[in-house]
């Protein structure tokens, strides 16, 4: 016989730490983008209508298949790109299914190695959101998982110029 036990509860998006093991590790940062496209601004608050980059960086320390990556976002970020479909992200194919609420990741296989995917959104309403985590995760071996640290962002109103 065998079994297994799962428990999900809800918290404080601050009280949520990272959480990873040596066979995968996800993070998750967001910063804006400058007028230039180059410089890299990380903040805890944006100003509306801002554009944001949110990039999400995976090790793993062996090869992984149908690996899924779960990227919630903050109520107030629209992706800029609206359509799910294939990506090839730093010699990975990538399907990224976007939502309301959240940008699906699967990665057919994931090489061993480190892996930076990224995509842009829009802040489009100004107060304080959870930012969401992200959470990685194998598919065929579920104990493989794991996910980024909870924060908070906040959205100024915008200022004119």
């Amino acid at each position: 016989a065998w079994g297994g036990v799962v428990a999900q509860w809800v918290a404080p998006i601050l009280d949520v730490k990272a959480a990873s093991i040596p066979q995968l590790s996800v993070e998750k940062s967001v910063y804006a983008v400058a007028h230039s496209g180059e410089d890299r601004v990380v903040s805890d608050s944006y100003k509306q209508g801002e554009r944001l980059h949110v990039t999400l960086t995976l090790i793993c320390d062996r090869d992984l298949e149908y690996v899924t990556v779960n990227d919630s976002r903050a109520a107030c970020l629209e992706p800029v790109e609206q359509i799910s479909g294939y990506d090839a992200v730093d010699g990975v194919f990538v399907y990224k299914e976007i939502r309301n609420d959240v940008t699906n990741l699967f990665i057919p296989f994931l090489p061993k190695g480190k892996y930076v995917i990224d995509y842009e959104c829009f802040a489009d309403r100004t107060g304080t959101y959870s930012l969401g985590i992200a959470t990685a995760q194998s598919q065929y071996a579920p104990e493989i998982a794991a996910h980024s640290a909870g924060t908070l962002i906040t959205i100024l109103p915008k200022t004119e110029d």
